[in-house]
């Protein structure tokens, strides 16, 4: 039989009071400058329809209580892309038509900052060929503070279960060889690769050890009947 293990005796956690918040009002929002100004990267989501709207990717230091959310967003939004070295927007099947005014909302980077740029693209199967050419070649990306294109990196993702990417993968096609066309292949490949990674690391099993036979086992490999 299976032995039982004794429970060990436990005692309550007491929950201590944070020191950050013990401090007046006024020194923790230096605390809260300090930590905005330190974040390397801003992140934005935008919306769909006639009139995007976009919000702000809560900050680690927003998600641990509530007290801290309201404090230290408000900051957060305001001076984090102002120091930030790149900004991340995530756009849904290839709508960028509120990426300029979701950057124009928040703040200008400050004069020692050179800002880089990344789209994040997350695609369904709904999304619309002429949105895909209007980012492409129509450009509708561009910088309100220099009032030049943007020059950004791209990230496809999808939902490997459900993401035609055959079709996908043939609208993508069209315009081969064109260098602003090629950059979405290339996205579109990475991510293919990605995705198909975990499923060949599935596939692979474990090389088999012969267990050997023993007389306890009632086993009799190696030996000779008579």
């Amino acid at each position: 039989m299976a032995k039982q293990k004794k429970a060990l005796p436990t005692t309550p956690v007491q929950s201590q009071a944070s020191q950050l918040l013990k401090l007046p009002p006024e020194l923790r929002n230096t605390v809260y400058n300090y930590v905005a100004q330190g974040e390397s990267t801003s992140t934005i989501h935008l919306g769909t329809g006639k009139e995007p709207q976009h919000r702000v990717h809560d900050p680690a230091l927003a998600r641990v209580c509530r007290q801290l959310r309201q404090e230290y967003k408000s900051i957060f939004v305001t001076e984090a892309p102002r120091f930030a070295t790149r900004l991340v927007a995530h756009l849904v099947n290839f709508d960028a038509s509120g990426l300029v005014p979701a950057i124009a909302a928040i703040s200008r980077p400050s004069s020692s900052v050179t800002r880089a740029y990344t789209l994040h693209i997350e695609l369904n199967n709904f999304f619309d060929v002429h949105a895909l050419f209007c980012l492409a070649f129509g450009r509708p990306t561009e910088d309100p503070t220099t009032k030049r294109q943007l020059k950004y990196d791209l990230i496809i993702s999808y939902n490997p279960k459900s993401f035609d990417t055959d079709y996908c993968d043939k609208c993508l096609g069209r315009n081969a060889g064109t260098s602003d066309w090629e950059k979405f292949r290339e996205a579109f490949e990475a991510a293919h690769l990605r995705y198909a990674a975990p499923k060949k690391a599935k596939k692979r099993k474990k090389p088999q050890t012969q267990k050997k036979a023993s007389r306890e086992d009632g086993g009799c490999k190696g030996m000779r009947l008579k």
